[in-house]
């Protein structure tokens, strides 16, 4: 939904003054969206039917491995003397 709500199209049809009320609805939803699923994240409680209906309906991503976005651990770097 992240990747979505960032999608040029939204922004280029605001600037070029086109459908700029649609292109401002799919962008709040898609970042409604995944503000649901991050707060749903953070509670460890996803909600299942509704994971189901959005993997459904913007499916564009389907071989994107999630585990790319998830944080990394901070290590230091050591040198050897």
């Amino acid at each position: 939904e992240l990747l979505l709500a960032q999608s040029s199209d939204w922004a280029f049809i605001m600037k070029a003054d086109t459908m700029v009320d649609y292109a401002v609805l799919r962008t709040k939803r898609h970042l409604h969206n995944f503000n649901k699923l991050a707060e749903g994240v953070k509670r460890l409680d996803i909600n299942q039917k509704e994971l189901s209906r959005l993997e459904k309906s913007n499916n564009i991503f389907p071989e994107i491995d999630f585990k790319l976005y998830r944080k990394r651990e901070n290590k230091k770097l050591r040198k050897e003397v």
